[in-house]
């Protein structure tokens, strides 16, 4: 397991790209059917990005979920209904090679989770990616592929992500530190938060 990508949520898709480009990060933005999303881009290691609250935790898009692909694929909406977030870094995705077989070690440590497709609208190169999605957001998304980023010139300087803290329960955490494979990731027990330092 690599980190794969970060998602920070704000209130809207302009404060989000707002507080990054305040700290010096060029942002991309690209359209999707279900609206607009931002980019902080690194030619190495995890991406970010910058969603609206609302896209995520819509009652209504929960209804719309079940209704399109039914009860299986819902996990990703109820993921972000357990309680209403603040503007910050909210979920993180981390990638693996033998991304069926992975799905054996899930069940093996009682770690029930649900498969979602979905495109990734990365600017000027879009992907297609299957996730295992657990309605814990405790426990992190799992894609089976690495999303590419870009090698941009932030004003600030910064060239990639140094380290992230991610904090979680005792239970997945034991998990994770037995599989991840990413020495920029520190996993810390406690209330579900993820910290990024930056390059």
């Amino acid at each position: 397991m690599k980190c794969n990508y970060i998602i920070y949520q704000s209130e809207t898709l302009y404060d989000g790209v707002k507080y990054f480009e305040e700290q010096g990060f060029t942002v991309k933005k690209e359209m999707s059917k279900n609206g607009m999303y931002g980019f902080v881009l690194f030619k190495e290691g995890p991406i970010i990005i910058i969603v609206e609250q609302d896209s995520l935790s819509d009652r209504s898009m929960i209804i719309k979920m079940r209704l399109t692909f039914g009860e299986k694929k819902k996990n990703l909406m109820y993921r972000y209904m357990s309680k209403k977030y603040d503007e910050g870094f909210l979920d993180i995705s981390f990638y693996v090679d033998e991304f069926d077989d992975f799905k054996k070690v899930l069940k093996q440590n009682n770690i029930k989770v649900s498969v979602n497709n979905k495109t990734i609208l990365v600017p000027n190169n879009h992907m297609d990616i299957f996730e295992y999605i657990s309605r814990d957001i405790s426990f992190p998304l799992i894609s089976d592929k690495k999303i590419q980023g870009e090698e941009i010139i932030h004003k600030n300087g910064v060239n990639s992500i140094k380290k992230i803290k991610y904090y979680t329960s005792e239970k997945y955490g034991k998990f994770l530190n037995e599989n991840i494979k990413d020495d920029n990731i520190e996993i810390l027990k406690g209330r579900t938060k993820i910290e990024v330092i930056f390059c």
